[in-house]
C-alpha cells in the first residue's frame, strides 16, 4: 500500500536519543508511513544506528549529507516527499503511539490543510535523569479562512503554534506555495517563521 504520510527526521550527533525517537515512530498504531532519516553530517555513530534500522524496516529511507543545519535537512526531506501529508520529528522527540492515527483521522474527516496538537516538554539533567515536565494543551478547534484572520494573533501566540513537529500538513501546502524553511534562521525562529506562512496559506486548520 502506498504511504499516506512522510515523516522527516533531521539527525545530527543524536546517538544518545535516536533509538527512543525512531522506536516511537515505528511503534505507531498507524502503519502506512514513510520515515526519512536525514543524517546531517554527524560525527558520532548516528549514521550507523540509522542504517541498522533501515535494514529492519522498508518504510525507512536514509539520506546521508554534508552538514547544512536542520532547515537544510528538512528542505531536502520536503523535496523528496511524494505523499499526501508530511510531518516532522526532531531527533530528541518521541511520538505518542496514536499520534499519526488520531491526527490523520481528523485531517481527513474534516478536510483540513493542517492540524496542530498538544505536546509535553520533558526536562532531563546531564545524566539523563528526569527533572519533570510541563504540558501545552488546548481545546479542540476548527478554523476556516474567515475565522483564521479574526483569531490570527491568539493562534500565533499559543504555545503549540511555534513548532512544526507537533502537526501534520498537506504536502501541497508546501509545494503549491513554494514554502521552504529559511536556512538563515536558528534557535526555533525557523519553526515560527514557516508556521506563520503555513497559517496564512491554509484554508482550514484544526
Amino acid at each position: 500500500m502506498e504511504s499516506l504520510v512522510t515523516i522527516i527526521m533531521p539527525i545530527y550527533n543524536a546517538s544518545k536519543y535516536l533509538n527512543l525517537s525512531i522506536e516511537s515512530v515505528l511503534k505507531q498504531s498507524y502503519k502506512n508511513f514513510t520515515l526519512l532519516l536525514i543524517d546531517d553530517g554527524s560525527t558520532d555513530n548516528s549514521i550507523e544506528i540509522i542504517q541498522e534500522y533501515k535494514k529492519k524496516d522498508d518504510r525507512i529511507i536514509v539520506i546521508n549529507k554534508e552538514n547544512g543545519g536542520v532547515c537544510n535537512a528538512r528542505n531536502v526531506g520536503l523535496k523528496m516527499t511524494k505523499t499526501k501529508y508530511v510531518t516532522f520529528i526532531d531527533h530528541d522527540d518521541e511520538y505518542d503511539k496514536d499520534f499519526l492515527k488520531n491526527i490523520l483521522m481528523l485531517i481527513e474527516s474534516k478536510e483540513l490543510d493542517l492540524v496542530k496538537c498538544s505536546r509535553k516538554n520533558v526536562f532531563i539533567d546531564l545524566n539523563g535523569l528526569s527533572l519533570g515536565y510541563n504540558e501545552c494543551n488546548y481545546s479542540d478547534s476548527i478554523y476556516e479562512s474567515k475565522d483564521l484572520y479574526k483569531n490570527i494573533l491568539s493562534i500565533c501566540k499559543s504555545e503549540i503554534w511555534g513548532s512544526v513537529w507537533n502537526g501534520i500538513y498537506k504536502t501541497s501546502l508546501f509545494k503549491e506555495n513554494k514554502l521552504i524553511f529559511n536556512e538563515n534562521y536558528k534557535n526555533g525562529n525557523e519553526d515560527i517563521d514557516i508556521s506563520v506562512d503555513l497559517l496564512f496559506k491554509a484554508n482550514k486548520v484544526g
